[in-house]
């Protein structure tokens, strides 16, 4: 109660000029001077706390864009750094291309190289050839499987190369180690390069020297009589047949056994209409009892080139060629070079 009439308590302030004017006079109680400080401490408490969340809250926004700023700045180096990096990359892998196309062309030039190497053997081992008139009997067997197989180690080569280059160009390595291989590959390359001129004539010179080899027959039809010792069917006495008869009707053709010059093609006493083949030094075929010569003397001819047709001319019992081999001067066993024996097929004696 007390303390209520304390602030009803009226008061009053009055204003005094200090030269003669109106005095003026305010008057209030306790209770609205204490309402009115309570009102402005209010509103000062009011303003402070609004202007330190104001405060706080720039202090916050501050840091916020400061780290963002912050951010922002990294980020902005990343990208230069992974701008950077990337424009290295592609660099690298327009280099990469360039070098794996380099690689590429390498490796299709060494398969042609490899594949004109597998042509050049190919056609030294089996040149274009006209097919006889007949299946010749007989081939040299030995000398055909050591090219054969010195071909064929040529070719395996030449293909385990070539696989390998194609290999390598399928795998997953490094540039280094591939221009590595690849190096190694075209210097193998390279070497059968420079050794397939002294292989290729190497071959020609065998095929050459089979071609010179009287290794066919050279005329259709049935062996009548083999080289060897016989009962002659003119004088009955024991004689050596120095060839093979082959027994056809007149006009049948008749081939070279082997390639060669012609070093006689004439008439030859009781041979008849005969032809001589010059086929190497010491090596030389004679037919025989011809009814007709296709060649004349000093003419080169051909494996199974047509020479001649067969007659009955000559000390003759029918129609046949009389086929001899000499080496050095002294007539041989023509079957040797045939293949092996020769089988009479008919028991009738062509001389």
């Amino acid at each position: 109660m007390r303390f209520l009439r304390l602030l009803s308590r009226r008061w009053t302030i009055q204003c005094v000029p200090e030269h003669p004017g109106t005095v003026r006079a305010v008057r209030f109680s306790l209770g609205f001077m204490a309402s009115v400080l309570i009102f402005g401490m209010a509103l000062w408490l009011i303003f402070f706390i609004l202007w330190f969340g104001a405060h706080t809250l720039k202090e916050t926004y501050q840091k916020e864009l400061h780290a963002a700023q912050t951010e922002i700045k990294q980020q902005k180096a990343t990208i230069q750094a992974l701008s950077g990096e990337s424009e290295r990359l592609r660099q690298e892998n327009a280099a990469l291309r360039n070098e794996y196309a380099d690689l590429a062309k390498r490796l299709s030039d060494l398969e042609d190289k490899l594949r004109d190497h597998q042509e050049k053997i190919d056609a030294a081992m089996h040149p274009r050839a006209e097919k006889p008139a007949f299946e010749p009997k007989g081939s040299a067997q030995g000398s055909v499987q050591e090219v054969t197989t010195t071909v064929q180690k040529a070719t395996d080569r030449t293909k385990m190369i070539a696989s390998t280059a194609h290999a390598s160009s399928l795998k997953t390595v490094s540039i280094a180690a591939l221009k590595s291989e690849l190096f190694a590959l075209e210097a193998k390359a390279s070497e059968q390069e420079a050794a397939l001129p002294v292989f290729i004539e190497k071959v020609e010179r065998i095929r050459d020297d089979l071609e010179r080899t009287p290794s066919i027959q050279p005329a259709s039809g049935r062996i009548t009589s083999v080289f060897g010792y016989r009962i002659d069917p003119f004088t009955h006495t024991k004689h050596l047949h120095e060839g093979i008869d082959f027994a056809n009707v007149r006009g049948t053709k008749v081939v070279a056994a082997a390639r060669g010059e012609v070093i006689f093609a004439g008439y030859n006493g009781s041979y008849g209409l005969q032809i001589a083949i010059q086929h190497k030094p010491g090596l030389k075929t004679t037919y025989s009892h011809l009814s007709k010569i296709d060649v004349k003397v000093g003419d080169n001819v051909e494996k199974g080139e047509r020479i001649g047709l067969m007659g009955s001319t000559g000390r003759s019992t029918g129609s046949h060629l009389h086929y001899e081999v000499h080496v050095d001067g002294r007539s041989v066993d023509p079957a040797a070079y045939l293949g092996g024996t020769i089988r009479v097929e008919e028991a009738l004696y062509q001389d």
